[in-house]
């Protein structure tokens, strides 16, 4: 299945891990369809790790696309990834999450996880007549829960042990 992948910080490593996998299933012959990510560091030329691994996942054709949200940059404005989602990256694989064509991973930290759940979820949520997309703030735990149990693909993986 396509992926779009969002990391911020020593998120990365859960992304390294997922491509890994990819790649273990890509040799045994399998389709794992093409996986996209949006990576927030501080600064690509300080501290980008996994730089030269996510360049091998590239080469390798598991990794289709990366793009960088520097909140340090050394020219330009400082950028998180909740940024590039609220102004409309990837607006066509959320429309593919929500069709259930494309899962999605989320790894890093809470703030970033609660800054792009609540940017993201609402494109995944049905609404009451069975449509997709609608306000996470009107849905109480258990609906929240649901999503994350139902198996739609949505992977999260925060480090703090919080629930929502």
């Amino acid at each position: 299945m396509p992926l779009l992948m969002i990391a911020a910080g020593s998120g990365i490593s859960g992304i390294h891990a997922t491509l890994q996998e990819r790649l273990a299933w890509a040799k045994k012959g399998y389709e794992v369809g093409e996986a996209k990510l949006l990576f927030g560091l501080q600064n690509k030329n300080k501290d980008f790790i996994y730089q030269e691994a996510l360049a091998e996942f590239q080469k390798e054709g598991i990794l289709t696309d990366i793009v960088l949200a520097e909140s340090r940059p050394d020219v330009g404005t400082k950028q998180y990834v909740q940024h590039y989602l609220m102004k409309g990256a990837f607006s066509q694989e959320l429309k593919e999450i929500a069709a259930e064509e494309r899962g999605i991973v989320l790894c890093g930290d809470w703030r970033m996880g609660q800054s792009v759940l609540f940017g993201v979820l609402p494109f995944l949520l049905p609404l009451p007549s069975g449509r997709k997309g609608g306000d996470i703030s009107q849905l109480n735990s258990e609906a929240l829960e649901a999503v994350f149990t139902e198996g739609k693909e949505l992977v999260v993986a925060l480090r703090e042990n919080r629930t929502i």
